[in-house]
């Protein structure tokens, strides 16, 4: 089956109400660091053909500005910073655009997995072989690319997540080691799996 970009859709929030336009002035400035990036994404997913819906909550006026001025993007503004409400306003959105029939839930700085594993994570949904997918981070590569305390801390709040989740029968045990911490989910666009 032939990879079609025009099937998958995104769903993503954004909330960086400190971001500002040109060159980074300090490594501290989290919200422009994380804006860029999110720009990044956003102009990569639609150049690549993705249908994206992109839910702001508060971001600077100028960053907004910036994202719709992407063509293909949807930008819509809820009400409260709040990241679920975010998440269900850009998934209800996204389910709506004809023809989407995988959505991915993604933070916008994971440019990354929009360039190299969307593929790889959509393909058993489109497939017929499964209904959700949560991408799993290769332990070699997640080690050497996050700072030490990050690597274990997520590691160990995996395993007590899923030691949870095993224990009241959601999650079977051979699924144990499902990296839910890296962020990325992936399901069928069905009334069933959005709700």
């Amino acid at each position: 089956m032939a990879f079609d970009p025009k099937k998958v859709g995104f769903a993503v929030i954004t909330s960086y109400p400190k971001w500002y336009s040109g060159k980074i002035r300090s490594i501290k400035h989290t919200d422009k660091v994380r804006g860029d990036l999110a720009i990044e994404f956003a102009q990569k997913a639609t150049d690549a053909g993705y249908p994206i819906v992109l839910s702001d909550g508060k971001s600077a006026k100028t960053f907004v500005r910036m994202l719709q001025s992407l063509p293909g993007l949807i930008v819509t503004k809820r009400k409260s910073v709040m990241s679920g409400q975010g998440k269900r306003l850009a998934l209800e959105m996204v389910s709506k655009i004809p023809g989407v029939e995988v959505i991915v839930l993604c933070e916008p700085e994971k440019v990354s997995f929009l360039t190299h594993c969307v593929e790889r994570s959509v393909m058993p949904i489109l497939e017929g072989k499964a209904d959700i997918v949560v991408p799993k981070r290769e332990d070699k590569l997640f080690k050497s690319t996050y700072p030490d305390y990050m690597y274990l801390s997520e590691k160990e709040a995996n395993s007590i997540y899923n030691e949870a989740i095993v224990a009241n029968n959601l999650l079977p045990k051979e699924m144990y080691e499902m990296d839910s911490f890296f962020g990325p989910r992936v399901f069928r666009n069905t009334k069933e799996f959005v709700s």
